[in-house]
């Protein structure tokens, strides 16, 4: 369930706002609603396009629609990602910055590993939706870091 919409839509409000409250910016927030936005609008339109049937169709399993790329794995890597760099970003400490990436990582891992030992996606959509997440978030922070630049601290 942590890469489903059910669970990351109030997920990343909830985030938004707390990161909102905490550091006083509106930057932050809004890239990452507008990121996991984006991120789930991409992999509905690759979806759409690659149109790839599941291995196996379980509504109870939440897997209903196409497989290419996976929903969860793709999702989880933009809105933990995004979350986790941002964090990273705001951390001094070397410690914290390298468990906040452990554990973003570790949770997009087991988001994924999940789907496939489930049978609700091949290997291929799980490593897909890592990848277009991914190139996701490196196009997204380019621009988060473009805006920053003309809105500072």
């Amino acid at each position: 369930m942590l890469g489903s919409s059910s669970f990351l839509i109030p997920f990343t409000l909830a985030s938004g706002v707390l990161l909102y409250m905490v550091y006083r910016r509106l930057l932050e927030p809004l890239m990452l609603l507008g990121g996991s936005l984006g991120g789930w609008l991409l992999n509905h339109g690759i979806k759409a396009a690659v149109h790839r049937e599941r291995p196996s169709i379980d509504p109870l399993l939440d897997a209903i629609g196409t497989s290419f790329p996976s929903g969860h794995a793709m999702s989880s890597m933009v809105c933990y990602g995004l979350l986790a760099a941002w964090l990273i970003k705001r951390t001094s400490s070397g410690i914290r910055r390298k468990w906040i990436g452990i554990a973003a990582m570790l949770l997009i891992l087991l988001v994924g590993i999940s789907r496939y030992i489930l049978n609700v996606h091949y290997l291929t959509d799980v490593l897909a939706g890592y990848f277009f997440g991914y190139l996701f978030i490196l196009v997204w922070l380019r621009i988060w870091t473009l805006l920053q630049q003309r809105m500072p601290d």
